[in-house]
Protein backbone atom coordinates (compact mmCIF):
# COMPACT_ATOMS: atom_id res chain seq x y z
CA UNK A 1 0.00 0.00 0.00
CA UNK A 2 1.48 3.12 -0.55
CA UNK A 3 0.26 6.49 0.35
CA UNK A 4 1.12 9.75 -1.81
CA UNK A 5 -0.25 13.00 -0.58
CA UNK A 6 0.97 16.69 -2.97
CA UNK A 7 2.75 19.33 -1.66
CA UNK A 8 2.49 22.18 -3.65
CA UNK A 9 5.16 24.99 -4.10
CA UNK A 10 4.58 28.79 -4.51
CA UNK A 11 6.08 28.45 -7.58
CA UNK A 12 3.12 26.29 -8.88
CA UNK A 13 5.28 23.03 -9.18
CA UNK A 14 3.45 19.76 -7.65
CA UNK A 15 5.53 17.07 -6.59
CA UNK A 16 4.23 13.41 -5.31
CA UNK A 17 5.94 12.94 -1.91
CA UNK A 18 5.94 9.08 0.22
CA UNK A 19 5.14 9.95 3.19
CA UNK A 20 5.45 6.75 4.54
CA UNK A 21 9.04 7.31 4.59
CA UNK A 22 8.17 10.11 7.01
CA UNK A 23 6.19 8.67 8.99
CA UNK A 24 8.15 5.76 9.49
CA UNK A 25 10.88 8.22 10.85
CA UNK A 26 8.72 9.82 13.32
CA UNK A 27 7.85 6.21 14.69
CA UNK A 28 11.41 5.07 15.02
CA UNK A 29 12.24 8.35 17.46
CA UNK A 30 14.61 9.50 15.09
CA UNK A 31 16.16 13.06 16.58
CA UNK A 32 16.22 16.39 14.35
CA UNK A 33 19.86 17.84 14.08
CA UNK A 34 19.42 20.56 11.60
CA UNK A 35 15.78 21.56 10.55
CA UNK A 36 14.84 20.78 7.42
CA UNK A 37 14.17 23.59 4.73
CA UNK A 38 11.64 21.79 3.45
CA UNK A 39 9.81 20.85 7.04
CA UNK A 40 10.00 25.16 7.49
CA UNK A 41 8.15 26.27 4.67
CA UNK A 42 4.62 25.20 5.29
CA UNK A 43 3.63 23.24 2.49
CA UNK A 44 -0.23 23.26 1.56
CA UNK A 45 -1.76 20.31 1.69
CA UNK A 46 -4.81 18.77 1.01
CA UNK A 47 -5.47 15.91 3.91
CA UNK A 48 -8.57 12.96 3.94
CA UNK A 49 -9.60 12.29 7.11
CA UNK A 50 -7.75 9.16 8.11
CA UNK A 51 -9.81 6.39 8.77
CA UNK A 52 -7.63 4.55 11.60
CA UNK A 53 -6.14 6.07 14.91
CA UNK A 54 -2.49 5.04 13.36
CA UNK A 55 -2.95 6.99 10.39
CA UNK A 56 -4.16 9.83 12.29
CA UNK A 57 -1.52 9.85 14.89
CA UNK A 58 1.27 9.88 12.28
CA UNK A 59 0.09 12.94 10.62
CA UNK A 60 -0.10 14.58 13.94
CA UNK A 61 3.27 13.93 14.87
CA UNK A 62 4.43 14.56 11.14
CA UNK A 63 3.45 18.33 11.87
CA UNK A 64 4.55 18.21 15.25
CA UNK A 65 8.18 17.20 13.91
CA UNK A 66 7.69 20.27 11.10
CA UNK A 67 7.08 22.27 14.08
CA UNK A 68 10.38 21.06 15.80
CA UNK A 69 12.22 21.72 13.09
CA UNK A 70 10.61 25.55 13.18
CA UNK A 71 11.94 25.86 16.94
CA UNK A 72 15.08 24.26 16.42
CA UNK A 73 15.80 26.89 13.63
CA UNK A 74 14.72 29.15 16.33
CA UNK A 75 16.56 27.98 19.25
CA UNK A 76 19.81 28.35 16.12
CA UNK A 77 19.20 31.96 15.79
CA UNK A 78 19.01 32.96 19.43
CA UNK A 79 20.13 36.69 18.91
CA UNK A 80 17.09 37.05 16.47
CA UNK A 81 14.55 34.88 18.65
CA UNK A 82 15.20 34.96 22.02
CA UNK A 83 13.87 32.56 24.25
CA UNK A 84 11.38 31.82 21.86
CA UNK A 85 12.82 28.29 20.42
CA UNK A 86 12.41 27.07 24.16
CA UNK A 87 9.09 27.68 24.98
CA UNK A 88 7.80 26.72 20.58
CA UNK A 89 10.58 23.15 21.64
CA UNK A 90 8.75 22.75 25.36
CA UNK A 91 5.48 22.95 23.03
CA UNK A 92 6.15 20.76 20.73
CA UNK A 93 7.44 18.14 23.34
CA UNK A 94 4.32 18.27 24.98
CA UNK A 95 2.12 17.64 21.93
CA UNK A 96 4.18 14.60 21.03
CA UNK A 97 3.79 13.51 24.77
CA UNK A 98 -0.23 14.05 24.26
CA UNK A 99 -0.16 12.08 21.32
CA UNK A 100 1.73 8.82 22.21
CA UNK A 101 -0.50 9.02 25.69
CA UNK A 102 -3.40 8.29 23.84
CA UNK A 103 -4.12 4.40 23.16
CA UNK A 104 -4.24 3.65 19.39
CA UNK A 105 -6.25 0.46 20.52
CA UNK A 106 -9.35 2.37 21.29
CA UNK A 107 -12.59 3.40 18.61
CA UNK A 108 -11.71 6.09 16.39
CA UNK A 109 -14.46 8.44 17.09
CA UNK A 110 -13.58 8.28 21.09
CA UNK A 111 -9.58 8.17 19.88
CA UNK A 112 -10.51 11.78 18.26
CA UNK A 113 -12.76 12.66 21.28
CA UNK A 114 -9.89 11.91 24.23
CA UNK A 115 -7.18 13.50 22.25
CA UNK A 116 -9.27 16.34 21.37
CA UNK A 117 -9.88 16.55 24.95
CA UNK A 118 -6.05 15.88 26.00
CA UNK A 119 -4.69 18.92 23.16
CA UNK A 120 -7.57 21.11 24.70
CA UNK A 121 -5.88 20.81 28.04
CA UNK A 122 -2.55 21.21 26.93
CA UNK A 123 -3.66 24.55 25.27
CA UNK A 124 -5.50 25.95 27.99
CA UNK A 125 -2.48 25.21 29.91
CA UNK A 126 -0.01 27.57 27.96
CA UNK A 127 -2.69 30.49 27.78
CA UNK A 128 -2.33 30.27 30.96
CA UNK A 129 0.85 30.21 31.01
CA UNK A 130 2.34 33.66 32.07
CA UNK A 131 6.31 32.78 30.59
CA UNK A 132 4.36 32.95 27.21
CA UNK A 133 3.42 36.10 26.76
CA UNK A 134 3.60 36.67 23.49
CA UNK A 135 1.61 33.15 22.68
CA UNK A 136 4.51 30.97 20.65
CA UNK A 137 3.92 28.31 22.75
CA UNK A 138 0.33 28.11 22.56
CA UNK A 139 0.51 28.59 18.65
CA UNK A 140 2.41 25.76 18.59
CA UNK A 141 0.07 23.37 20.26
CA UNK A 142 -2.77 24.89 17.87
CA UNK A 143 -0.92 24.26 14.89
CA UNK A 144 -1.02 20.67 15.65
CA UNK A 145 -4.54 20.55 17.09
CA UNK A 146 -5.85 22.34 14.27
CA UNK A 147 -5.78 19.30 11.94
CA UNK A 148 -7.55 17.03 14.47
CA UNK A 149 -10.30 20.10 14.93
CA UNK A 150 -10.76 19.77 11.14
CA UNK A 151 -11.47 15.74 10.79
CA UNK A 152 -14.04 16.70 14.11
CA UNK A 153 -15.87 19.77 12.76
Amino acid sequence: MRFLNLYTYPTGGIKPVNLWKKIKSLLVGQKITKPDRRLLQSPSMTVDEPQNNAMLAAQLLLIAKREKASAINKCNHLHQWGAVGALEMQAVESVIHCINSVPLELDHQEYRKILGHHLGELARQWRDNSSDEDGYGLGTVHAVGSILTEYTG
